[in-house]
């Protein structure tokens, strides 16, 4: 995501103020000075002038030519003994040599004006020299230092009431925090540089501060927030007339909107973005929005389209000498070649882009490569390979925050040990990458039905990924707890008024053997978290490192492949196999249901409604269907039933077009889904002699009336009463059912 990352602003007021009253002082006549000192000052105040006009000009060639007038002015200023003004030309070389990129040379300067303001007492521009400093150091990389500077300078602006330039180093401070993954801090920096901005009445800064804090909400996965912000200050920028910044905002709602699944709308928005940056030249805003079309097209399924915006952006970040970028855009051109097949022309670009994220200190992307070098090393049967490199993206992620992508790590490490036999281990993982969707999905209730409907179908896969494994494993309690989590917001659109309860809102429960399991990973993954930051603040700094430094990072390399070893040992170690012997169906068969407060709980439910009545719970999966009978007096009994969701789709939407027109038969199409959800249990009805089905659909299920089921002979409401539920966990059974 692009955003304003910093505001470089102070120089160019405080130089303006200070000019003023310069020409102002020499005016009056000055005493005891001779008239070679005269004639010394006015030299030294003509060559500070010409060097302003053209700093003010903005272009690199007056930025080269008001460093010439202003190094001649300085000497002579020095000569005659005005310290002032011997500063503010130490500050304003300072802040040239900045903005061409001679980061070492600007510091130079800056340290020569800080001395000479302290001596005089000015505390504003004391403030502004460091302020100006930490701008440097953060750019150099050098975080914790660029930290130092900028909390030396908030107190003395806030002594002499300077709330603009108070706004400012707030503002900057948050951007470091940000940078050091510490969002929360970040966070409270700009909620206290935000009503400074709009007490002083500048309108474009406050649209900066509102575009970083929704950049650091979505950083944390907290899509509604980040909208929210980035929505207040779209009219700012457009208010101020400020094309560059709008074009910003515009694309970070596209990336809000392409994270939550709508990409059209996504699409849209940065449609938008994409000619205000190309007429304002923009050349590296125009590629980042270029990238995002072509991911866009990619998600969509237009992958030839997605190559061709992609391939148009690479050369322009390279232009512009933007590797952030770069290194994404190269990164996206592999998920294509990934999704077209080409594994190895993937890796390929997967490999070249790794170096450029660990170059610039993006450890967002960084994760995101290794994680999806893993996926290719899993799709070329490369198995260990890939469990290596989603074991480097996990702490990666979580490092940055990065929730979702936690998440996906997380889903793709469950998939590999699933496929790798290990249905226990892959059962942690589907549970840990569940929870923190829940975590997300909790984030944007305040959002339209319709978006929360879309994330929760893109995110669903793995909650019905987990559901299968632990009906494979006779888990079915589990199971359903999983699909309550889904069905709180399927059901929601059907029945209206569904929210979250106590029990979904604490989201998959652990077992105490997978509670110990995952408190050795996550003893591993804390170390592994370290390592990476340390890695990340070293490969940082836009400067050579030294020996030493060289060293370090060497030893760190080394450890975060022993941390790698580390996990690998720990789930082949004899602890993990014996609680994972502990989980297997075999070991947990006598005691599976007896242990489980909830099965309890239901079968109490259900005899206390004194109707006979049962749970039909039915799960939908890609070739089957999975169906859940619960009774008063047995254990969870599952029956499976071999059908492919397509034909299930037909056979549903037959029946519904049946049902609506007098002219159809519904009996041809109901007598068909009574085969597939009631026929398999209809002995273990009979044993139960239920006369009550309590139902709880799945799915495209829920649009039809299990009543409306035929037999053969009747239909299903002549036999039992039926009441639609939404899931075991939202629905308190003791209420009485209607007919």
């Amino acid at each position: 995501m692009a955003s304003f990352s910093k505001l470089l602003i102070t120089g160019t007021v405080l130089l303006s103020a200070q000019l003023f009253s310069f020409t102002m002082a020499t005016e009056t006549p000055i005493v005891q000075t001779t008239i070679a000192q005269t004639d010394t000052r006015t030299q030294a105040q003509q060559l500070f002038d010409e060097g302003w006009e053209l700093f003010k000009q903005g272009t690199t060639q007056s930025y080269q030519q008001a460093i010439s007038k202003w190094e001649a002015a300085l000497p002579l200023w020095r000569e005659v003994g005005d310290k002032d003004k011997e500063a503010l030309i130490n500050l304003g070389l300072g802040r040239v040599y900045g903005l061409l990129g001679f980061k070492p040379k600007a510091l130079e300067y800056y340290n020569q004006a800080l001395p000479i303001y302290r001596t005089l007492g000015d505390q504003t521009f004391e403030a502004v020299t460091l302020n100006n400093i930490g701008l440097v150091y953060s750019d150099l990389g050098e975080k914790e230092q660029a930290l130092d500077y900028y909390q030396q300078a908030l107190p003395l602006r806030r002594a002499v009431g300077d709330r603009t330039g108070e706004a400012v180093t707030l503002n900057n401070i948050g951007l470091v925090y940000s940078d050091l993954g510490e969002k929360e801090q970040a966070l409270d920096y700009y909620q206290q540089a935000l009503p400074l901005w709009r007490a002083v009445g500048d309108r474009s800064r406050e649209a900066v501060t509102l575009n970083n804090i929704g950049s650091v909400y979505d950083d944390i996965g907290e899509k509604e927030q980040a909208l929210d912000y980035f929505q207040q200050a779209l009219p700012l920028r457009r208010a101020v007339g400020d094309r560059t910044g709008e074009a910003t905002i515009l694309n970070n709602i596209g990336k809000i909107y392409s994270d939550l699944g709508e990409k059209e709308q996504a699409l849209d928005y940065f449609q938008q973005a994409l000619p205000l940056r190309r007429a304002v030249g923009d050349r590296s805003g125009e590629a980042v929005t270029l990238n995002n079309i072509g991911k866009i097209y990619s998600d969509l399924g237009e992958k030839q389209q997605a190559l061709d915006y992609l391939q148009q952006a690479l050369p322009l970040s390279r232009a512009v000498g933007d590797l952030t970028n770069e290194a994404r855009l190269i990164n996206n051109i592999g998920l294509v070649y990934s999704d077209l097949g080409e594994k190895q022309q993937a890796l390929d670009y997967f490999q070249q882009a790794l170096p450029l994220s660990r170059a610039v200190g993006d450890l967002t992307n960084e994760a995101r490569l290794i994680n999806n070098i893993g996926l290719v090393y899993s799709d070329l049967g490369e198995k260990q390979q890939a469990l290596d490199y989603f074991q480097q993206a996990l702490p990666l992620r979580r490092a940055v925050g990065d929730r979702s992508g936690e998440a996906v790590t997380l889903d793709n490490i469950g998939s590999l040990l699933q496929g790798q036999n290990q249905p226990q281990l892959a059962i942690i993982f589907y549970k840990q990458s569940v929870n923190v969707y829940e975590t997300l999905r909790d984030d944007i209730k305040g959002l339209s039905e319709e978006l929360q409907q879309l994330y929760t179908e893109s995110v669903a896969d793995t909650y019905r990924r987990l559901a299968d494994l632990l009906l494979q494993q006779d888990r079915i309690l589990e199971a359903q707890r999983v699909l309550d989590l889904l069905k709180v917001q399927e059901l929601d659109d059907y029945l209206r008024g569904v929210s979250r309860n106590n029990n979904t809102e604490q989201g998959v429960p652990k077992l105490p053997q997978e509670r110990q399991i995952e408190e050795g990973i996550e003893n591993i993954l804390v170390k592994a978290i370290d390592i990476g930051q340390e890695i990340n603040q070293l490969q940082q700094q836009n400067r050579e490192l030294t020996e030493q430094q060289e060293q370090r990072l060497a030893q760190l390399w080394e450890q975060q492949e022993q941390i790698v070893d580390e996990f690998n040992q720990f789930i082949e170690s004899d602890e993990v196999l014996a609680l994972i012997d502990q989980l297997k169906p075999t070991f947990r068969k006598a005691d599976l249901v007896n242990d489980l407060e909830e099965l309890i709980g239901l079968q109490d439910n259900l005899k206390n409604l004194k109707q006979n009545a049962v749970l039909i719970y039915p799960l939908i999966l890609e070739n089957r269907i999975e169906i859940i009978l619960t009774t008063a007096d047995s254990p969870p009994i599952r029956h499976t039933v071999q059908v492919g969701k397509e034909e299930l789709r037909q056979t549903i939407f037959d029946f519904r077009q049946a049902l609506q027109s007098p002219s159809l038969d519904a009996k041809q199409s109901g007598k068909k889904l009574y085969q597939w959800l009631i026929e398999p249990l209809e002995k273990d009805l009979e044993k139960a002699e239920a006369k009550t089905i309590i139902y709880a659909p799945d799915g495209q299920l829920l649009y039809i009336p299990l009543a409306a089921l035929y037999d053969g002979k009747q239909w299903l409401v002549e036999r039992y009463r039926i009441n639609h539920i939404t899931a075991t966990s939202l629905t308190d059974l003791n209420t009485q059912p209607s007919r």
